[in-house]
């Protein structure tokens, strides 16, 4: 699919009739209402489940899992553009963001915009960063990628965050309301860790969450 060649400010009905064609299936997936999340914040969103199948298929010759996926047409496009690095996604999915929470409002409600802190600091790519400055550029939002810091990117046997694996370095000067922004949701334990270090500055006032897609817990293939 050259969904790549669609311009940005296409709507979200051409980009179906591209991308969709043949499989109406996805099209009513990506057409689905946004989906809540519970947690610390004070109110959360996913725009669209990552995956619509992914079927175990053997192994390969490395003794590595390889699994049969079908991706929905945002979990492909968070696919290419987070793990293969292919930044020519990244306009199709601001639009996306764009359409889908145009209904939330969401430029009224916050003033500061900040991605959930990248496990590895010292990777050149981050492309959490990377999405998260870009809905701030289109929101006319501050953007911040200093406030926190994650030193362990390892759980505890019960699927917890180990303790302290996030760091707040700074505080707010002034009352402030925050767009958290994440690509991939699992068990929400890292979220709600950056939410609850959040809240403990006087100056946060509310805290909205803002997550691409929705995968099974324990990764994607």
């Amino acid at each position: 699919m050259q969904l790549e060649k669609i311009v940005i400010n296409v709507k979200i009905e051409v980009i179906i009739k591209v991308a969709f064609q043949k499989n109406k299936k996805e099209c009513i997936i990506l057409m689905n209402n946004l989906i809540p999340i519970q947690g610390q914040w004070d109110e959360g969103y996913i725009l669209s489940e990552h995956m619509i199948k992914s079927q175990f298929i053997g192994y390969n010759e490395s003794g590595i899992k390889q699994y049969d996926s079908q991706r929905t047409v945002l979990g492909e496009l968070i696919y290419q553009f987070k793990y293969k690095q292919n930044k020519n996604k990244l306009p199709l999915i601001i639009q996306i963001v764009k359409e889908k929470t145009k209904e939330l409002h969401l430029e009224e409600k916050i003033d500061i915009i900040i991605p959930v802190p990248a496990s590895n600091q010292k990777r050149e790519y981050q492309p959490v960063y990377i999405l998260a400055q870009s809905i701030a550029r289109y929101m006319k939002k501050e953007y911040l990628e200093t406030i926190l810091k994650k030193t362990d990117n390892k759980q505890a046997k019960d699927g917890q965050l180990n303790k302290n694996s996030i760091i707040k370095k700074q505080n707010f000067c002034r009352p402030v309301n925050i767009l958290v922004i994440d690509d991939l949701y699992s068990s929400g334990n890292t979220l709600n860790e950056v939410v609850k270090l959040l809240k403990t500055d006087y100056n946060v006032k509310k805290i909205y969450c803002l997550v691409m897609t929705k995968t099974k817990r324990g990764g994607i293939n």
